[in-house]
Parts: structure tokens; sequence; C-alpha cells
């Protein structure tokens, strides 16, 4: 029986994984209001496996961290806003961005507004 026994450096190259981490799917937004009655945007994904956290973006500028995969926007005020979400892996690989969703927010005031017709006949 014959033994090879190398040592030193080897010419083998690893080659980087490029975006290890899958691309959030399934995002969605709804519009919803706090007890004080100030416009709240709620954002659901699916989960990523292995994901340690995920950035959120509106309008393609970061605006928050979330550990799941569920995040609040406390937009305050009527907006329209588009949102993206990345997943974030072993420690600092990100995914691209996942699908768009919109959504306007409009105060209740704003509706009111809206529809209110004057004089009622």
């Amino acid at each position: 029986m014959i033994v090879l026994v190398l040592s030193g450096y080897s010419n083998v190259s690893c080659n980087k994984i490029d975006n290890p981490c899958i691309v959030p799917e399934n995002l969605t937004v709804n519009g919803n209001h706090d007890a004080s009655g100030n416009e709240l945007v709620n954002l659901q994904w699916d989960a990523v496996p292995n994901a340690d956290q995920y950035l959120v973006f509106a309008d393609n500028m970061e605006i928050g961290i979330a550990a799941t995969n569920h995040y609040i926007d406390p937009v305050g005020h009527p907006v329209l806003r588009c949102y993206n979400v990345k997943s974030i892996c072993f420690g600092n690989q990100e995914s691209v961005e996942s699908n768009t969703a919109c959504l306007s927010v409009t105060s209740m005031d704003e509706l009111y507004n809206e529809y209110f017709i004057y004089p009622n006949p």
C-alpha cells in the first residue's frame, strides 16, 4: 500500500458563492392605524432558512432591520411607499432584493373629506 502525503499549500481554490442567502419571497404590505390614529404599514414575507436578519427598504432607502419575517413601518402620515426586503445570512452575506410591494397610506380624515358630499340632498 502506498500512502501519499502532501504538505504545504495547494493550488486548489475555493469559489465564493454569490448570494448564498435566498431571496425573501411573497412580500406583502397592509395599512393599519395605532391607538393614536397614526398610520402604520405592516410588512410580511416568507421566512428564509439560515437568515440572521432582514434589511427593510422603503423607496430604495434602508429603513430598518428585522429579526423575523415581519416589520412595522410607523409612517405616521399619509404617504405612498414601495418596499423591498433582503435577507442577511452567515453574518454579512446579503441576498438580492425581494419583490416590490407598494401601498398608499391615506388618513381617515383624507378619506372622509374625499367622500363627504355637502350639502346632502
